[in-house]
């Protein structure tokens, strides 16, 4: 369960099939999750990162960056 803590209620799953990608296939796999209230969006994926540089496994990609990095 993933709690909002501004507006301490659960949030919701609104989609499944999403990738984080950290580059070179670094790959890993997870959900969406919204506050019905303020809309806040954490994506929650698996602790096992896969090898997927040609995005076969996810309807949608997210592609990672740094702290401190600008992605253009």
């Amino acid at each position: 369960m993933l709690i909002c803590t501004n507006c301490r209620i659960e949030m919701r799953c609104v989609q499944n099939g999403l990738a984080a990608d950290f580059g070179r296939g670094h790959v890993y796999l997870g959900d969406l999750y919204v506050c019905p209230e303020c809309g806040a969006r954490v994506m929650k994926t698996n602790d096992r990162a896969i090898h997927d540089p040609a995005h076969l496994y996810a309807t949608d990609y997210l592609l990672m960056k740094t702290v401190g990095e600008v992605v253009y």
